[in-house]
């Protein structure tokens, strides 16, 4: 019967092409196999075939690690030999991770040249723009129906009116929007809304006076 071949953890770090520390890390796993060596029945060595059978089993090819369980191996292992992949064909996994990151990234590649995409910077200060447009429509609701909800003392009709104004606002903001009549947050109603407002004011302070005339 032929002896196993033997190595010391320096000759299988040089074999297997890795440092040092990964052999280590192995060693830390339980991932070596160790044998006595008839030569020195005091020391004990790598079983290098039976350590290999169990590291091809274990080590994910793609990085170097074991596929569960252990210790995190150092940063410079390198895959294991292609033609000794690791069990459950993670080889296979790891080429549809590939493809699928490919495509993702064609995918963004052509919404970029189409014009579908902007940058993260841009998307936020329109964001921003747009929702100090959608405030000040808000704000212009209030202040138009300010008359109308001070003469009004039905809850339920009040919450219907302003139900219907703020609908009403949002369509047409989102409809101005879709057709660039609002951009970068220029508002074209937030004139009439100034109007509308003094207007109201205007109102109120009359009706305020003349109850006090009365």
């Amino acid at each position: 019967m032929n002896s196993p071949r033997l190595m010391s953890k320096s000759e299988f770090a040089v074999h297997r092409g890795v440092g040092k520390s990964a052999v280590s890390n192995w060693a830390k796993a339980s991932l070596l196999v160790m044998a006595e060596d008839p030569a020195d029945p005091t020391k004990v060595k790598i079983d290098v075939a039976r350590t290999e059978a169990r590291l091809n089993a274990k080590i994910d090819p793609a990085r170097g690690r074991p596929t569960k369980g252990g210790v995190q191996p150092a940063g410079d292992l390198p895959p294991a030999p292609t033609s000794a992949p690791a069990a459950g064909g993670s080889l296979a996994d790891v080429r549809t991770d590939l493809i699928r990151q490919q495509t993702e990234k064609l995918q963004l590649e052509n919404a970029r040249r189409a014009g579908d995409l902007v940058p993260l910077e841009e998307y936020a200060r329109r964001a921003s723009e747009f929702g100090r447009v959608a405030r000040e429509r808000m704000l212009s609701v209030v202040r138009s129906q300010a008359e109308w909800l001070a003469a009004n003392r039905d809850a339920r009709a009040i919450v219907a009116q302003l139900e219907d104004e703020i609908e009403r606002a949002f369509a047409d903001l989102a409809a101005q929007i879709a057709s660039g009549q609002v951009a970068d947050g220029i508002d074209p109603d937030e004139d009439d809304a100034d109007v509308q407002a003094e207007v109201a004011q205007a109102l109120a302070e009359g009706e305020a006076e003349e109850r006090e005339a009365g």
